[in-house]
């Protein structure tokens, strides 16, 4: 009897400890894999330096490719380059503790039909093995996008292109392009590059490195003046996540 006292006070013991350590690491740390990420460290500046090389250079040879498509004058390069360190309590528990990331940019002037120069984009990146960025069976192809259009097609809003790719970076790169015309583009509003994690990144995130340069309303206005459209192609990735 006194066995079996024992055995169950024990289990009770067991059923409390477990119950105050979720608390404990969900409200502390999101969860217990939010706890791990919280004991790693961020990565070292030789790792940094040889992962974020080889990035620049694969985003350069992209854009190098891209830049030979039929109509565009190019203007200005700019970048973005960003590491920060992840999140992890009871409102935010991000996937990582530490991820750094890429972005680099190319600013064109053209005079040409805005929808055939989009077509032929989207012709070079399916050859290149790139797709719309959340595929579903639902979602529209940029030339449905196109097709759905009515009015200012500079006021469309493109969508997205990823490529999944298996490389030391973490596997995938996203392109975005836009015209600089539309209005409610939080981006475009900026005095320096945007950040190449988009809109993932919460309020209270915590920054190490920051580093931007170029003023996207300000090369676009350039570009007005010379009397060419300007138009953008954007291209980010992440090179470290632990």
């Amino acid at each position: 009897m006194r066995r079996t006292i024992a055995l169950i006070l024990i289990f009770l013991f067991l059923v409390l400890m477990g119950f105050f350590a979720n608390l404990y690491f969900s409200f502390g740390y999101g969860s217990f894999s939010g706890f791990l990420s919280e004991l790693q460290q961020p990565p070292d500046d030789k790792t940094l330096a040889s992962r974020r090389a080889e990035t620049i250079a694969s985003l350069s040879g992209i854009q190098d490719d891209l830049s030979t498509i039929p109509g565009l004058t190019l203007y200005n390069e700019t970048y973005s380059d960003m590491c920060a360190k992840g999140e992890h309590g009871w409102k935010r528990s991000d996937s990582f503790a530490y991820t750094c990331a890429y972005r680099l940019t190319r600013y064109y002037g053209t005079t040409r039909d805005y929808k055939a120069l989009l077509l032929d984009l989207d012709s070079r990146l399916q050859a290149g093995g790139w797709d719309i960025s959340g595929r579903t069976a639902s979602t529209p192809t940029l030339p449905d996008v196109l097709s759905q259009a009515s009015g200012d097609l500079y006021l469309v809003e493109v969508p997205d292109f990823i490529k999944r790719e298996n490389a030391s970076w973490g596997g995938y790169t996203s392109l975005a392009v836009n015209s600089f015309s539309g209005y409610g583009i939080p981006w475009t509003k900026s005095n320096d590059e945007p950040s190449p994690f988009g809109f993932g990144l919460g309020i209270g995130q915590t920054y190490y490195e920051d580093t931007s340069n170029g003023n996207p309303e300000a090369i676009a206005k350039r570009i007005l003046a010379a009397g060419q459209q300007p138009v953008m192609f954007a291209i980010s990735r992440a090179y470290f996540t632990n």
